[in-house]
């Protein structure tokens, strides 16, 4: 069978990474194709333990072909940490494309994730928010850091509304859009390397008859129509945000 898929059953803490870490080590193509930074796999290769929240597991493998989906909502600077890590502990990697279609988690999402997100215990890096922005058609597409010309006037606009929003329902500080907008000019430069059509690599991959695996990030109970939905706590329980 050429295409895996890893799908947690409950909450996402099922321990799919050891399935990943095993099913990984054969396949050609690894894809993280939902969640975000909250998410955490922890890898074994030659037994040294490496934990990847953002990357595919297979990055430790110089010969795989390793994407990040479109459902995946990408925090630009986990991932450029997440590589920088790699880098100093001078480990192997593999070739990272990053879907211009997934939804780039801003700060404000953290911030309200922060705010919003203690009833249902998330981790407060701003995965919900991020997916809200996504289904509203607000969000920003890290295809978008390709044309900062287009991409600061949209962040200054979208600061602007946010910032009303925390200073008076939320009554806490305002983001400075500045240093914002300079962050970001940052992570422009880093990420644009690694921005691809990757539906169309996948396409190939496939026709190719390469091996696929699908790494799951999320559980099934955080679907928002086949979950548990509305949440309700309990004092042991928490979800990923």
């Amino acid at each position: 069978m050429k295409n895996i898929v890893i799908i947690g059953a409950f909450w996402g803490d099922e321990g799919k990474g050891k399935i990943v870490d095993f099913l990984g080590a054969e396949a050609e193509v690894v894809v993280r194709y939902q969640g975000g930074s909250n998410a955490g796999h922890t890898i074994v290769v030659e037994g040294k333990k490496h934990v990847f929240h953002l990357l595919p597991s297979g990055m430790l493998y110089p010969d795989k072909l390793c994407l990040i989906g479109n459902g995946v909502v990408v925090e630009p600077g986990a991932l450029i940490e997440e590589l920088n890590e790699l880098d100093q502990a001078g480990l192997p990697r593999g070739e990272l494309k990053v879907s211009e279609s997934a939804v780039l988690v801003m700060d404000w999402h953290k911030i309200l994730d922060g705010i919003e997100g203690g009833e249902i215990g998330t981790t407060g890096r701003g995965i919900g928010p991020a997916y809200e922005s996504k289904v509203s058609r607000k969000g920003f597409k890290a295809g978008e850091l390709r044309n900062m010309d287009k991409f600061l006037p949209k962040l200054r606009n979208a600061v602007t509304e946010v910032n009303w929003l925390l200073e008076n329902k939320y009554r806490v500080a305002p983001l400075d859009g500045k240093k914002l907008a300079d962050k970001f000019l940052i992570y422009s430069t880093a990420i644009q390397p690694w921005l691809a059509d990757t539906s169309l690599l996948l396409a190939e991959a496939i026709r190719e008859g390469k091996t696929i695996l699908f790494e799951g990030a999320q559980g099934a109970l955080l679907d928002i129509d086949h979950g548990l939905f509305p949440f309700v706590t309990s004092s042991n329980s928490s979800i990923g945000g």
